[in-house]
């Protein structure tokens, strides 16, 4: 009895190191919002699992996405991220400090290390109440996107949204698209309540897509049909910016 008390007394703590290790090393994937140099805004995901971290970043001002992936260097929270294009040229590293309050203070350089510019962001904060679904997001580049989404008392997810192709805007030869839906979630994960859920829009022969929410964005693919004017697309990926607007003006949710 004595020899059994022993072993339970040495397996308990091992379980628990196991489960508290497992906690500490659940990913956690966070939205992040400033600058490189000036005046180059971008927008940054990063996902931290440990000591490891894997993301993205885009300028507002064109859009592109660019991969990132890398490690904290020491017990202060340094940070070194390499920058790829589609995870094969590398482009650049970031260097710097990541505080517990969300905070980027570092430095972006060229794959050789010339080229050093200042890089600063921080983490975009939410109320204390947001549902994790509402707000207003915007897909960065020249030809931009918003969508404007709202969970109501019903559960189901209210979604407007306009994007547009800009051939040349002098001439006037721009092409736009709109969606405007009510829908309620499809639940993912375990059927936890609206953690990744996706929404699929289907207006039959004409324009038809999958939204994926996560962590303060959104992430349209699949697209299907045509949504609006040649060229124009909703696919992309999005970052919330905002709250969603207090006047809806394309549909009536009463209905």
């Amino acid at each position: 009895m004595h020899n059994l008390q022993w072993r339970i007394s040495l397996i308990i703590p091992c379980v628990l190191a196991f489960i508290f290790s497992a906690f500490t090393l659940a990913a956690q994937t966070k939205q992040y919002s400033g600058k490189i140099g000036k005046n180059l805004k971008i927008r940054v995901t990063l996902t931290q699992k440990g000591a490891m971290f894997e993301g993205l970043y885009c300028y507002e001002k064109n859009g592109q996405f660019l991969e990132l992936e890398g490690r904290t260097t020491d017990d202060i929270g340094s940070i070194m991220l390499t920058e790829t294009l589609g995870r094969e040229e590398e482009t650049g590293f970031i260097r710097g400090v990541l505080s517990k309050k969300g905070e980027f203070v570092g430095v972006w350089c060229k794959p050789d290390g010339t080229k050093p510019l200042p890089c600063t962001f921080k983490e975009d904060t939410y109320p204390p109440k947001w549902d994790g679904i509402s707000g207003t997001y915007i897909r960065f580049g020249k030809d931009s996107a918003t969508l404007w989404v709202e969970l109501q008392k019903d559960e189901r997810v209210r979604v407007e949204g306009r994007a547009f192709w800009k051939g040349d805007p002098k001439t006037g030869n721009i092409h736009v698209a709109e969606i405007s839906f009510l829908q309620k979630p499809i639940r993912l994960f375990n059927g936890l309540k609206y953690d990744n859920p996706l929404l699929t829009y289907e207006d039959v022969g004409v324009c038809n897509f999958d939204m994926h929410f996560n962590s303060g964005a959104v992430e349209i693919d699949n697209e299907r049909g045509y949504c609006g004017g040649a060229y124009v697309t909703m696919s992309g990926r999005y970052f919330r910016v905002g709250g969603p607007p207090k006047v809806w003006d394309m549909l009536d949710s009463s209905k």
